[in-house]
């Protein structure tokens, strides 16, 4: 009988043939939709951001989700971006941009480059307040079905107000339409209108009309450019509704990128004088450093100083302002 050899491994023994990895399924970039959506509205979002506002109400486990979003970089709809204090997000590239037909109508060209390091730094904060947010039960958009409940919330406080004083019905009567219309110094709230409102703004010109022939606003020459959809408002607004009443605050997060009177603006927009507007601030000043042993600023920058000045003009005006002290720990630049 003939002598086979064995001997291909150590000791004489055949070692056992490794099992090939099964490849992974390609990406199916339509089930994303909602994902790139999402980050559409944000610009750009952290991975626990993007979990709690996308991937949770799926029921998609934690590790799964981290898993999604790395093949979504490999496969070239999103990038990685990392940032100050071992910190990262995720951004669309031009591959997302052309996914669905609702991905084109509401993003710009603008969202497929990287951010600058202050403006992904404002995209790190302000996405991660939208998740805690969600997390605690609150709707965040800027949508007209946010400022309605925003506007409504306000309403709600000053008729509870007026209520109690012994003129308070004949103002009530005064102010207010209750015939599906409340008016309150200038303001109209009707929630057909709201609801179902939308902004748009041409891709080529900036210009913020209906869609249709219109002319550019500088050269005042005839402008080609599409219309796309932009947000009811600027503001981002956290409520959510308890019965019949409504409760809401603005999230107020300082855009490098936008001047700030330009911002406060928009806070002063919103207000109605009376009832105070709870709002929770946050800057994103580089020279800012926050303690979260203390839970104390160790160091204001200039920006973050003149915020602070600013509200503080805010609440001596006609727009009356309360801060709302909500998750002090999330901060821009913190002290480990």
């Amino acid at each position: 009988m003939q002598n086979v050899e064995l001997s291909s491994g150590p000791c004489g023994i055949i070692p056992p043939k490794r099992r090939r990895k099964r490849g992974r399924a390609p990406i199916n970039p339509t089930a994303f939709e909602g994902l790139f959506l999402v980050l559409v509205k944000l610009r750009a979002a952290n991975a626990r951001s993007l979990f709690e506002l996308w991937f949770r109400e799926r029921g998609t486990p934690v590790r799964t989700a981290m898993r999604r979003l790395h093949d979504l970089v490999d496969a070239g709809f999103l990038a990685h971006l990392r940032l100050d204090g071992a910190r990262c997000v995720y951004h669309l590239t031009p591959k997302a941009l052309g996914v669905s037909p609702e991905i084109e109508r509401w993003a710009r060209p603008s969202l497929a480059t990287p951010p600058p390091d202050r403006q992904a730094m404002f995209c790190w904060l302000r996405s991660s307040l939208w998740a805690a947010l969600t997390a605690d039960g609150w709707k965040v958009g800027n949508d007209g079905q946010a400022l309605y409940a925003l506007r409504r919330s306000l309403i709600d406080t000053l008729e509870a107000g007026l209520a109690g004083t012994r003129d308070g019905v004949e103002r009530q009567r005064m102010a207010w339409n209750l015939k599906g219309t409340r008016e309150c110094e200038g303001l109209v709230v009707r929630e057909s209108d709201l609801l179902g409102a939308r902004r748009w703004r041409c891709n080529a010109c900036g210009a913020a009309r209906p869609p249709g022939d219109h002319h550019d606003p500088v050269t005042r020459e005839r402008c080609a450019g599409a219309f796309r959809p932009v947000p009811v408002t600027p503001l981002d607004i956290a409520w959510e509704k308890r019965g019949e009443k409504y409760d809401a605050m603005v999230l107020f997060v300082d855009n490098p990128s936008v001047p700030l009177d330009g911002q406060l603006d928009d806070v002063s927009a919103v207000c109605l004088g009376e009832p105070l507007l709870p709002i929770i601030t946050r800057a994103v000043d580089p020279r800012s450093a926050f303690d979260r042993a203390t839970m104390k600023w160790v160091e204001i920058g200039r920006r973050h100083a003149e915020l602070r000045k600013a509200f503080a003009r805010l609440g001596r005006m006609h727009a009356r302002v309360r801060e709302i002290d909500y998750r002090p720990d999330l901060q821009a630049y913190v002290v480990r």
